[in-house]
């Protein structure tokens, strides 16, 4: 395993020892998250680095069990004639336990911002940073912890259920990656989406461009945009007006509207609220989809970007259609590294968990980002899963060459196949939306296990 010393990102990337996620993460990394986060780094066989490496690989793999992910770190300790640790899994459970959650929440962030900053001018849109938020919810298992931190949904009965858990993504448009997220219940007191971006808009940075669906067009958020110097673009609220015919004319079906400060909600306190602006300027606008099979054929997008000359309306509306591109992004979390349903037994382990796999992808899409590069193509149009995949696939070979002059050909060889890896293009393309697979034909559970357990009996 190398030692932590400063190197370029190439050379990272071409003359890594040891795990294969330390030539995306190193050592000095994560080393620096402790300093930053005063939090102690100890010195044995599971120590910081190892761990968090284990849990990385551990995300992306198809099994996701603990015994599993030992045994993939025996092997590499066997590749390179190390010492083999035991093969019981409790001592690096114990380790991952004590990894701090601060410091994945950072190497997320850092991973993800890092990766930005590398981005070529021309993936950018007219030169500016575009963030995308969306939300979504999480599964886990139905523990008396779980359900103490995350409660399960109102409908359905004690038992039956599992607990839920809510959470915001703040995407980067050009590149993918995680650039903030916030976790919360599925439900409960100021745990809703909009309350979660209201927490990350510090984050948002002066000339940015957040973009998000209509359930984010709120007075609050375009003000609370325009006091960081930074711009919105979102689908219009449905219970906003979208009459046209008032406001400032810039074109056809193209209008500048004043917005008045709405009234003060009861969690707002008076200070916050005589800092928004007694009216904002909007720019609202209807976009025609034209494509077949859409089931949305006129949107009202709502933006503060009021250039006519620097923003033409055909240009946001086509802008406001790569917003979908953050359902993909949420699809390839929950689906192709199965953040979907978690495994952790409580909540602290949870949260581990969900940071871990925003890492894991993070990481991935840093290898993708520098493939794109090489290859001369857009990161966004190369496939998540497929190099989710080369990735795995190459994992046994890269542990067996770890330490080694050919790692160095293998991890090159690797980066070269994730960059051939295309989304097919595919314009357009009407499906309809069902599946014809039929589902196993086993009966519900309709009362909590240990009633039907006692039933059999």
């Amino acid at each position: 395993m190398s030692d932590a010393t400063p190197r370029t990102r190439s050379r990272q990337l071409d003359h890594a020892d040891g795990l294969p996620f330390e030539t995306l993460l190193t050592e000095q990394e994560v080393r620096q998250a402790y300093v930053d986060h005063n939090q102690t780094w100890r010195n044995s066989l599971y120590n910081p680095a190892v761990t968090l490496w284990i849990f990385l690989s551990q995300c992306l793999d198809s099994i996701q069990c603990l015994r599993n992910a030992v045994a993939r770190f025996i092997a590499l300790r066997a590749a390179q004639n190390r010492p083999i640790p035991a093969a019981d899994p409790s001592g690096y459970n114990k380790a991952r336990h004590r990894l701090p959650e601060p410091v994945l929440v950072s190497l997320t962030r850092q991973t993800g911002a890092n990766t930005e900053t590398e981005t070529e001018k021309h993936w950018l849109w007219n030169g500016r940073r575009v963030r995308v938020v969306d939300g979504s919810t999480l599964s886990m298992p139905d523990t008396e912890d779980n359900q103490k931190h995350f409660p399960q949904p109102s409908t359905q009965k004690p038992g039956l259920g599992f607990p839920l858990l809510r959470i915001l993504i703040v995407f980067s448009l050009a590149v993918g990656t995680v650039l903030e997220a916030a976790i919360a219940p599925y439900k409960g007191k100021r745990t809703g989406e909009t309350t979660l971006m209201g927490q990350l808009l510090p984050t948002i940075a002066e000339d940015d461009i957040l973009m998000g669906d209509r359930y984010f067009c709120t007075f609050w958020l375009l003000a609370g945009l325009r006091q960081r110097r930074a711009d919105g673009v979102f689908r219009l609220h449905c219970r906003r007006r979208t009459d046209l015919r008032y406001g400032r004319w810039v074109g056809r079906e193209d209008r500048i509207q004043s917005w008045p400060r709405p009234a003060r909600p009861e969690w707002m306190s008076v200070e916050e609220y005589q800092s928004y602006p007694t009216e904002l300027e909007v720019r609202l606008f209807r976009h025609h989809v034209r494509q077949a099979g859409f089931r949305t054929h006129v949107i009202m997008v709502a933006t503060t970007l009021l250039n006519v000359l620097d923003y033409g309306k055909c240009e946001i509306g086509q802008l406001y259609r790569r917003r979908w591109d953050a359902e993909l992004h949420i699809r390839s979390l929950k689906s192709t590294i199965q953040m979907d349903i978690l495994r952790g037994q409580s909540a602290a382990v949870v949260r581990l968990e969900v940071w871990a796999h925003l890492l894991a992808y993070n990481l991935i899409r840093r290898a993708m980002a520098r493939a794109a590069r090489v290859a001369g193509k857009d990161p966004l149009r190369l496939s998540f899963a497929g190099a989710v995949q080369t990735f795995m696939e190459h994992l046994p070979h890269l542990l067996n060459a770890a330490g080694s002059i050919e790692f160095s050909r293998l991890w090159s060889a690797m980066v070269v196949a994730i960059g051939t890896h295309d989304v097919g293009k595919r314009p357009d393309r009407i499906e309809p939306r069902a599946v014809k697979r039929r589902p196993k034909a086993y009966s519900r559970l309709t009362k909590p296990r240990n009633e039907a357990r006692s039933d059999l009996q």
